[in-house]
């Protein structure tokens, strides 16, 4: 993992540098290095990583994903739209 791709993991889970750092144990400053790349991210952080971000994808607030099969592109305005997130299809 290179430090944009440490970056890019903060930011798409919302993370601030300082809520990161508390949960490795690191301080703020070694989370900012990381970032800017002046210092390596450690195979520790990956390793955080990935579980936090197995953590996050098991979240109610990621979830459900509701999978919509068409033999045609679907054209849907705004009230449709809203009536398909309220509403999903059941596979059965």
């Amino acid at each position: 993992m290179d430090n944009w791709d440490f970056l890019k993991w903060r930011r798409t889970l919302g993370y601030t540098q300082a809520h990161v750092a508390e949960r490795f144990g690191v301080n703020r400053g070694t989370i900012q290095n990381w970032e800017r790349g002046a210092t390596k991210v450690s195979k520790m952080a990956e390793l955080a990583c990935a579980e936090l971000t197995r953590r996050y994808r098991q979240s109610p607030s990621f979830g459900p994903v509701t999978l919509v099969c068409a033999d045609a592109p679907l054209s849907l305005n705004a009230r449709q739209q809203n009536a398909v997130l309220r509403y999903p299809l059941r596979a059965g």
